[in-house]
């Protein structure tokens, strides 16, 4: 079977290693053993719909479900084609819209915040979805370079600030001290690992 770099060459993704990120080895080294699961998958910012076209030949499973989401600045709806065996749609939206987000399936198994690259956005958007991700999911956040673009710190808070604050709390430090029990104070306990890499940061919700 081809890997998932090698898919992502040939549809065109500029997250191939032919391309400006060279993220898929880290996303192969987590998805991969979900290849042939019936996983739902939501994809935020699908750009041209190479991204979409990649995880639907990566991913075999015949009830496997791929969505995507863009707010249509970017992706041309209904010009571009998508694979003709039903697993995949895009819909027209945004990432920090929750009565949009609400139309979206209940669970993901992965999450991949590719949008609109705001600190903002960001942080609703995980907001809003890390409650649906479902156990032992993945939430995959892109292009963190972005936080030192003027463009796209849109608030007091850093993406890179925010992500530092998911750390803490995740250590149960609302707890009684030192016991690193969880608390009902701590709002991110749920996650279990947070592996950054360069330009992104992969989150993985614990088992139950």
């Amino acid at each position: 079977m081809k890997t998932l770099d090698e898919i992502g060459c040939a549809v065109g993704t500029d997250r191939a290693s032919n391309g400006i990120h060279n993220y898929l080895g880290t996303y192969e080294e987590f998805v991969n053993p979900m290849r042939r699961l019936p996983i739902v998958l939501l994809e935020m910012g699908v750009f041209q719909g190479a991204g979409l076209r990649m995880w639907s030949e990566y991913f075999t499973s015949p009830d496997a479900r791929i969505v995507g989401i863009d707010t249509g600045r970017d992706f041309p709806f209904g010009q571009i084609g998508m694979p003709a065996d039903g697993r995949v749609t895009a819909k027209q939206g945004s990432q920090s819209d929750g009565a949009f987000l609400g139309t979206l399936p209940a669970r993901f198994d992965v999450v991949i915040d590719d949008a609109g690259h705001t600190a903002a956005e960001q942080m609703i958007a995980f907001e809003l979805l890390w409650p649906r991700v479902k156990p032992w999911g993945l939430y995959f956040l892109e292009d963190l370079h972005t936080a030192w673009s003027s463009d796209h710190c849109n608030g007091p808070c850093t993406i890179m600030g925010w992500l530092w604050m998911l750390l803490a709390d995740m250590q149960d430090h609302r707890g009684a001290q030192g016991m690193a029990k969880r608390d009902a104070g701590d709002k991110w306990d749920s996650i279990d690992t947070v592996t950054v890499r360069k330009g992104m940061a992969v989150f993985r919700k614990q088992r139950t």
